[in-house]
């Protein structure tokens, strides 16, 4: 009868030590599953951070191309986290929307054409850094740009659009067309080249064909720019005829 008990409490023990290890590997099965399950799922959806790091890339691209000597940098927006994208199959494509004029905010398309199409609008800042002309004082219409009126500095110049003056040389000597405060940057639209004859003056015109030269004394009908075309009056002759500005007091035509 002891002998019997024995036997009853191994394999009682037997039975208990089974139930045991089969729970413990019931449990670790299903924590394991949602691992596995989550590991799947990801693997199937397009990375968020890489569809912006892609948008950011594209932008950069593209403006470096149509601006030259410029230090760019691009905020791509922070896209919602909860958005699920299926993989796509084959290489998304991406477009600019609207127009590709340099502005300081610009959307991308980015598209998937795949099995799983799907489309999204991508907004992002763009901040352009170059170096451009700056006044150093208040000028005035009919001012005439001297060296010491320009100054060169870099600034965030995305929403100023084209045509911005890069260095002084070209604005020297150059009459203003508007009013422009100290410290900003200069359009070449907001300069003119001053007028260097006036009407009534009296020119020396400088004419010639096939090697002859021949200098007349003519009178202006007109003011006029350097390269600009004008009316004079032969003093003697009083022939009026037309004439091109090369400089203060001197006009040129052909015979």
């Amino acid at each position: 009868m002891p002998h019997l008990i024995l036997t009853l409490s191994i394999d009682s023990l037997q039975k208990t030590l089974v139930r045991y290890i089969a729970g413990i590997l019931f449990t670790h099965f299903f924590l394991l599953m949602p691992a596995a399950y989550a590991d799947s799922t990801e693997s199937s959806l397009e990375n968020i951070e890489q569809i912006r790091n892609k948008v950011a890339h594209m932008l950069k691209q593209h403006l470096h191309d149509t601006i030259k000597q410029a230090r760019i940098e691009v905020s791509v927006a922070k896209l919602d986290p909860r958005l699920k994208l299926a993989k796509c199959d084959i290489p998304s494509t991406m477009k600019i929307n609207g127009s590709k004029k340099r502005t300081r905010n610009m959307t991308v398309r980015i598209s998937c054409n795949g099995q799983s199409p799907w489309s999204i609008f991508v907004p992002a800042k763009i901040d352009i850094y170059q170096t451009v002309a700056t006044t150093t004082r208040d000028i005035y219409k009919g001012e005439i740009l001297s060296v010491n009126d320009i100054a060169t500095q870099e600034r965030n110049t995305g929403n100023f659009g084209f045509g911005l003056a890069k260095t002084a040389a070209p604005l020297i000597g150059n009459t203003v067309t508007r009013n422009i405060a100290a410290g900003s940057v200069i359009r070449l639209s907001h300069i003119s080249k001053p007028i260097v004859i006036k009407r009534g003056d009296k020119l020396t015109l400088e004419s010639g064909t096939q090697g002859l030269a021949v200098a007349a004394t003519v009178i202006a009908l007109s003011k006029g720019k350097e390269g600009e075309q004008i009316r004079v009056k032969n003093t003697q002759s009083k022939r009026i005829i037309d004439a091109f500005v090369i400089a203060p007091g001197r006009v040129t035509s052909r015979l």
